[in-house]
């Protein structure tokens, strides 16, 4: 028999808002780029990187570029410190944030000094 035509999954995402940071990182190399790629189920009309050097000031903000159906991305030039950052998507059903705890404790990546050669 048949499968029914109600049994078969849905192809759009029915849930509530959300963003999620596909492997956040949180340390890079002095000097080195921090890509950062979020996935929007049922996409989004924007998505918004809010980010600063660690500690108070205001953020700076960059629209991540659509990829494919709800993946977005961009990349930050070559970090020279410490930062922090959350990313924004407002979707046709509401915004949501990564962190969920954003604004008010948002996702840190630590600067680190290059690695000199093992001598040996």
């Amino acid at each position: 028999a048949p499968i029914p035509e109600d049994a078969n999954p849905s192809q759009e995402y029915t849930g509530p808002p959300r963003v999620v940071v596909k492997t956040p990182r949180t340390a890079v190399v002095l000097g080195q780029p921090l890509a950062v790629q979020a996935l929007v189920p049922g996409g989004a009309d924007e998505v918004l990187l809010h980010w600063r050097q660690m500690g108070p000031g205001p953020f700076q903000t960059t629209a991540l570029e659509h990829v494919a159906r709800g993946v977005y991305r961009t990349t930050l030039p070559p970090l020279e410190w410490d930062l922090e950052y959350w990313v924004e998507a407002e979707t046709s059903s509401g915004s949501a944030v990564f962190p969920a705890s954003a604004p008010d404790l948002n996702h840190t990546v630590v600067v680190m000094p290059p690695m000199s050669p093992v001598e040996g």
